[in-house]
């Protein structure tokens, strides 16, 4: 995956940060490799003035690929990723 990610708050103890991504997904031999894109929501709070930060935010991707063998069929494969980290900010 390829992105970028908009921060409002950059230098301050809170940052919320938007962004959109698109990448290439390659599944198992029952299903194509696809192309797909997304976009992600999130929030740093920095905890100590040294750049150690919370990350949390959420994740949406889209891709459709095609299955292996089976004129017309595809699927749909958009999961809603929760994150939960520590960051370094600089």
């Amino acid at each position: 995956n390829v992105g970028v990610n908009f921060h409002f708050f950059a230098r301050s103890r809170f940052d919320l940060y938007l962004g959109a991504f698109a990448g290439w997904s390659d599944f198992d031999t029952e299903v194509d490799a696809a192309f797909g894109y997304g976009g992600v929501l999130g929030f740093d709070i920095g905890l100590t003035q040294s750049g150690l930060a919370l990350t949390l935010g959420v994740r949406y991707s889209q891709t459709d690929a095609d299955v292996t063998g089976v004129s017309g069929a595809s699927i749909s494969y958009d999961p809603l990723v929760y994150q939960l980290g520590l960051g370094w900010r600089f």
